[in-house]
């Protein structure tokens, strides 16, 4: 069954991933100064690790479908990216799988302006994606409009009715804690739709 994201025109798309879509102050200047250290969690700065055969593919969202929850095209994006956005990228999905061992990953919306993709992260719909842009890595609430942010964790993509967006730039503290539970909200959401449908 296809989502309302996969039937995004390229216009659409677009809106959600490109420079223009942020109310970042930083978007227009960024102060230096950050040196080398890349995102932080709780203070200290993040590195990527990479485990080639770490796929935990026993947590699946849905047991028939057998569907790993880790996907190895999203391994090559951070490896493809050995700064500080790759560092980002692979904590921020240690984060969104710390909160819901049941999410499942996929890689998406490859283009000639994005060629590595996007980083989809699912549970009953899309959930999360995560994009590394050229200075900053976005993660993405597709109904982010429609959960609450109570942290105010959003700083892109404010307009509209649909998706929401939180931009990553060097130096920036994740907040796990908050980004936890935005995270878990978005999955209850997604949960709840899910039953309207069936019902």
């Amino acid at each position: 069954m296809t989502n309302a994201f996969d039937r995004l025109s390229p216009i659409a798309y677009n809106h959600l991933i490109t420079p223009g879509w942020s109310n970042h102050p930083s978007e227009r200047k960024r102060p230096g100064g950050r040196g080398s250290a890349g995102a932080l969690l709780d203070g200290r700065p993040i590195v990527a690790q990479r485990r080639p055969n770490d796929r935990h593919t026993d947590c699946v969202s849905n047991p028939e479908d057998a569907m790993p929850a880790r996907n190895e095209l999203i391994d090559d994006m951070i490896a493809q990216t050995p700064d500080w956005r790759g560092a980002t990228l692979a904590r921020l999905r240690e984060i969104i799988h710390a909160a819901d061992p049941d999410i499942v990953e996929a890689v998406k919306w490859r283009r000639p302006a994005n060629p590595i993709g996007t980083a989809v992260f699912e549970h009953a719909g899309i959930v999360c994606f995560g994009v590394i842009l050229k200075e900053r890595v976005r993660l993405g609430f597709w109904a982010g409009a429609r959960l609450p942010d109570p942290q105010g964790l959003y700083n892109a993509q404010l307009k509209g009715n649909q998706s929401r967006a939180i931009d990553f730039y060097e130096g920036d503290d994740l907040k796990a804690g908050a980004l936890t539970a935005l995270i878990r909200t978005a999955v209850e959401h997604n949960r709840a739709q899910d039953l309207l449908r069936r019902a």
